[in-house]
C-alpha cells in the first residue's frame, strides 16, 4: 500500500510510537495505527514495529500484575446457623439467574472484571467487532482477564468457531468506545485467519456469529435484526462510535447479509410471517431511507439512485463501499476531502482497461447521497436529470451524459429498476409546471355597437374600475 506522504508518514509513526511507549491509552493507539494502515498511511513494516511495541507493554503490565497476585486465599471458617452476612450466597443466586440469560452456545467461559454491573438498559443491538488478530478463546480471555487492558465483550468466536462468554449479557461489556450503545448492545469479537487489509473471517466463524446472532435476538425478543448503515440499526459497528477500523472490510461488507440472514431465522419462528428479506433489499431499504426525501426535494427520481447505488457498490459490500462509504462511484476531481485510491475498469471505447483512480471517502451514507444530489443539481451536463419523472429516460440520460463510460450501464440499470419495483419510490414526484397565470391582457377592436350592447360592456368596465376613460372609451354615433 502506497505510503501517501513521508513527513505525514513519518510523523503519525512518531506519535503512535511515542504515546505506546509511554503506555498512555495503548489499545487506543494501537487501533489508530491500524486506521492509518487501511487508510494508506502506514504499511504492514509500520504495523509490525507498533504490534511489538504494544506487546512490550502489555507483557510488562503482565508481569508487574503476576508480581502482584495474592497465591493464597486464607480460608474462612464456617459457623452453624450464623447468617451469612458477606452476601455470598445471594450474590451466587444472582450470578446463576445471569448465566440463565446467557447463550449456550457458549463451550467457554472467562468472565472479564472490564464491565459494569448490571448494564443500564434492556439489550436493543448486537454489535459485531473483529479481533484483528487470529486469537484462540483462552488467549482472549487472558487479554480481557487483565484490569490494565481496560476492555472486554460479551462474546467471541475464535476461527474455528468455538464461541466463548466474557462478559455476562446483563451486563455491560467495555467494547465500542460508547456507553450509550454498550449499555444496549450485546458485543462479540471475531477472530481473523487473515490479516490486513481484508481482515478475512473463517467460515465457521461465520456461520457461528450468525447462529449467536439469532440466539441472542431470540432471547431477548428481537424480532428483526437491522442494519441501516448508522447507529440507528440493531446490528452496529464500532466505527459508528469511534475513529477505527473495526470490524474490517470483510465484515463490513457482510452486515447486509448478517442482518438478512439473521431476520429470516427469525421470521422462521413464526407461523406465516412474511419472507425474511435479502441482502439486497435490505440495502435497498437503507438507501431509500437515505435518499428518498432528499432526492423528491430536489426534484430528482429516488429510483435512478438507489439503482445506482446496488450497480456501483454490488448493494453496499464493494470495496469502495465498505471502505469509504462511496456508493456511487464519484472520483475525486475537484474535491478537498478524504480520498479513497483503487483500481477500477474503464471503458476506452472498444474495450475494457484497469486503472488506478482516486475516489471521494466519505464518513456516511447520507453524506455520501447529499453529495451525489449535489452533484446532479449543479452541473449543467446533468440538468436534463432535474424534473425528469421517466426512469427510462434518466438512465439514458445520465449514460449519455457521462456518468459512466459502459455500454451497457442504462440497460443495467433498468434491470435493476425492474427486478426490486424501485419506481414506487418515485410515486411523489412531480414534474415542475409553470404556475398558473392568473391575469390576462384584454382589447377589442374598434366596433360600432347598439345602445344597449354597448351599455353591458360599460356596466362590465365600471364594475372593476376601467370607466370614465381609463380603459373603456365610447361615443355616440349616427348610423
Amino acid at each position: 500500500m502506497a505510503i501517501k506522504s513521508k513527513a505525514r508518514h513519518d510523523l503519525t509513526l512518531r506519535s503512535i510510537k511515542r504515546e505506546i511507549g509511554a503506555g498512555r491509552d495503548v489499545a487506543f493507539w494501537l487501533d489508530k495505527a491500524y486506521t492509518h494502515y487501511d487508510n494508506g498511511l502506514l504499511d504492514e513494516a509500520d504495523i509490525a514495529e507498533v504490534e511489538t511495541l504494544a506487546q512490550a507493554y502489555y507483557d510488562a503490565v503482565d508481569a508487574r500484575e503476576s508480581a502482584d497476585e495474592v497465591t493464597e486465599t486464607p480460608d474462612v471458617p464456617e459457623v452453624d446457623g450464623a447468617e451469612n452476612t458477606t452476601g455470598e450466597e445471594n450474590d451466587t443466586n444472582e450470578k446463576e439467574k445471569t448465566r440463565m440469560s446467557d447463550s449456550a452456545l457458549a463451550v467457554y467461559t472467562a468472565i472479564s472484571p472490564n464491565c459494569n454491573r448490571p448494564r443500564s438498559q434492556p439489550i436493543s443491538k448486537i454489535t459485531v467487532h473483529h479481533m484483528a488478530g487470529n486469537t484462540t478463546l483462552e488467549s482472549f480471555g487472558a487479554l480481557v482477564g487483565r484490569p490494565s487492558r481496560q476492555m472486554s465483550a460479551n462474546y467471541a468466536i475464535e476461527s474455528s468457531g468455538r464461541i466463548g462468554l466474557f462478559c455476562h449479557e446483563a451486563d455491560r461489556s467495555w467494547c465500542s468506545s460508547s456507553p450509550w450503545n454498550d449499555h444496549r448492545a450485546v458485543t462479540i469479537e471475531v477472530a481473523n485467519d487473515s490479516g490486513a487489509p481484508d481482515w478475512h473471517v473463517s467460515d465457521k466463524a461465520y456461520a457461528a456469529l450468525l447462529d449467536l446472532c439469532t440466539d441472542i435476538c431470540r432471547r431477548n425478543g428481537i424480532k428483526e435484526l437491522t442494519y441501516t448503515g448508522d447507529k440507528n440499526g440493531s446490528l452496529t459497528m464500532h466505527c459508528f462510535y469511534a475513529a477505527t477500523a473495526c470490524p474490517g472490510p470483510y465484515l463490513k461488507s457482510k452486515f447486509p447479509d448478517i442482518a438478512a440472514q439473521v431476520t429470516k431465522r427469525l421470521k422462521g419462528d413464526v407461523a406465516d410471517a412474511a419472507p425474511a428479506k435479502t441482502q439486497e433489499q435490505t440495502f435497498i431499504d437503507v438507501m431509500a431511507e437515505k435518499c428518498q426525501s432528499r432526492c423528491l426535494n430536489a426534484h430528482l427520481l429516488p429510483s435512478l439512485c438507489i439503482a445506482q447505488a446496488c450497480l456501483e457498490s454490488a448493494y453496499g459490500t464493494s470495496e469502495l463501499a465498505v471502505q469509504a462509504n462511496n456508493l456511487f462511484g464519484i472520483k475525486a476531481s475537484n474535491w478537498s476531502g478524504r480520498v479513497y485510491n483503487k483500481a477500477t475498469k474503464e471503458w476506452d471505447g472498444s474495450k475494457y482497461i484497469t486503472i488506478t483512480a482516486g475516489f471521494r471517502a466519505y464518513d456516511t451514507m447520507a453524506a455520501c447521497v447529499e453529495d451525489y444530489i449535489k452533484k446532479l443539481t449543479t452541473m449543467p451536463r446533468y440538468s436534463n436529470l432535474v424534473g425528469c419523472t421517466d426512469i427510462n429516460k434518466a438512465c439514458e440520460y445520465i449514460r449519455a451524459d457521462g456518468w459512466a463510460t459502459s455500454p451497457t450501464y442504462t440497460a443495467s440499470l433498468l434491470a435493476v429498476v425492474k427486478q426490486f419495483n424501485l419506481t414506487r419510490y418515485d410515486a411523489a414526484i412531480k414534474e415542475d409546471k409553470p404556475a398558473a397565470q392568473t391575469h390576462q391582457e384584454v382589447w377589442l377592436d374598434h366596433v360600432v355597437l347598439p345602445n344597449a350592447a354597448a351599455m353591458e360592456f360599460y356596466l362590465i368596465a365600471k364594475k372593476y374600475g376601467l370607466d370614465n376613460d381609463k380603459a373603456y372609451h365610447a361615443k355616440y354615433v349616427e348610423v
